[in-house]
């Protein structure tokens, strides 16, 4: 009974932790103890202990496989559950996304965008934050396309869509500064940010305002604008688009909603602004009448997309109405592909993204791609298909890419603070492990 409570604590080990049996110490440690089973006679123990071991040898197995095809290129900042477990090697840096194709990285973050602000800027979901107290525990939201257990949530629960939104624009603005940071040379450097500022220009083009604005934000940051040698190997062409950009930030033109063309996805900051001051208006009959006719439709965007209901079939071939740039610009077929993803994601995510604690709490895109514990074996299925060209014009791949590096470099967030000259492997993974303790609170 003993060695077989033994063995149990070992297997639920395994299950909650794989990566420490990836050491050489504790696997040594489980094998001690088999062959003691063994030695004794306890089969029944030592038979549960080698199918846990064998079962886990295959998960390291992936792991390897996974760990190989990241050399490639298309890599994580850091495997996010094992970072702070085993040794970080050269071989295993992340060689950054300069391959991608920024037409296709403009239209994930355009619909992402479109699909956080749908459900962080409803007048109804807004006005919740007015209503009186007595009616706290009231219902205050009674559908969600994507998310059918959000039926009938509690009054706070509009608190949590529009604090995502707002740590969505800052994880932006982080992973972007993160992606030009940590490549070696001048010329790598170069290139991602000319990619951010296709990326930007195009998302200007889209009226997908938000996210234009937080990669415009990390491109104007001390970190990014110190990097003269790399800004030097800049072409013509992209230090003049980055000056439309710098313009849309320093002296917002196109910033606010009442200047574009809708359908508008404004930045988020300065949506607020707006409601707030609608609201706080004394004649509350007027408040509407006030607020832009652009921020008014509000789920009109999505509704001519279809439905995407489990259960319903979506119907792909209606054209939208709109004049908007946006809907032109999205690949309907590809749109799906994102929303077959997302469900797919759905049923499997659960308790397992608990994990990365607070993280996960208010990151809205992360709920679709990451499996917690299961991260690495979810990433290994991409391993036959981790060639840029294969990705190119595919948002489903390409959004479980960007949301993981996207994840990572958020756990990084101390790394900006440290000049580039100075992150080598060493000092990323300490950060990385204080980091990640802080989160998970281990």
């Amino acid at each position: 009974m003993y060695f077989t409570s033994i063995c149990q604590f070992i297997i639920q080990w395994q299950k909650e932790k794989p990566e420490d049996f990836f050491t050489e110490q504790v696997g040594s440690a489980r094998y001690a103890v088999f062959e003691t089973l063994r030695m004794t006679g306890n089969m029944t123990a030592a038979r549960l202990l080698s199918d846990s071991c064998i079962e886990h040898q295959r998960h390291y197995v992936d792991y390897v496989k996974f760990a190989h095809s990241q050399k490639e290129g298309w890599v994580p900042f850091r495997d996010l559950i094992f970072a702070y477990r085993r040794l970080v090697t050269p071989e295993l840096c992340a060689k950054g996304l300069t391959g991608i194709d920024y037409e296709d990285l403009a239209k994930y973050l355009a619909v992402m965008d479109l699909l956080l602000f749908r459900d962080a800027s409803e007048v109804s979901t807004l006005h919740e934050w007015w209503k009186e107290k007595e009616d706290e525990m009231k219902p205050r939201y009674h559908y969600n396309d994507l998310w059918p257990v959000e039926k009938d949530t509690p009054w706070w629960w509009a608190v949590e869509r529009v604090q995502r939104q707002l740590v969505r624009a800052e994880m932006i603005t982080h992973w972007t500064r993160l992606e030009v940071v940590q490549l070696e040379t001048v010329k790598e450097r170069a290139k991602m940010i000319e990619i951010f500022i296709d990326t930007a220009g195009s998302l200007l083009e889209k009226n997908s305002l938000n996210s234009a604005h937080c990669i415009g934000e990390a491109l104007t940051t001390p970190l990014i604008r110190s990097l003269g040698r790399s800004w030097d190997f800049v072409d013509e062409a992209h230090q003049a688009r980055f000056e439309v950009i710098k313009t849309f930030m320093e002296d917002g033109v196109l910033h606010g909603p009442e200047a574009c063309k809708a359908p508008v996805i404004p930045y988020y900051p300065d949506f607020l602004k707006l409601v707030t001051e609608a609201y706080n208006k004394k004649d509350h009959a007027n408040r509407l009448s006030t607020m832009s006719a652009n921020l008014v439709h509000k789920d009109a965007l999505l509704d001519d997309f279809g439905s995407f209901c489990e259960g319903e079939k979506p119907d792909f071939e209606t054209i939208p109405s709109y004049t908007g740039i946006l809907h032109k610009s999205i690949d309907l077929t590809k749109y799906k592909m994102l929303l077959e993803t997302i469900q797919e994601c759905r049923g499997r995510a659960k308790k397992d993204y608990e994990f990365c604690g607070m993280i996960t709490r208010s990151c809205y895109g992360l709920r679709f791609h990451l499996l917690g514990p299961s991260n690495y074996r979810s990433l290994n299925r991409l391993e036959g298909r981790v060639a840029v060209d294969s990705h190119k014009g595919r948002l489903n791949d390409l959004s479980n890419l960007v949301e993981t590096r996207m994840l990572e470099a958020w756990a990084l967030l101390a790394i900006t603070d440290i000049s580039p000259r100075l992150l080598t492997p060493e000092i990323k993974r300490d950060i990385l492990l204080q980091d990640l303790f802080n989160l998970t609170g281990e």
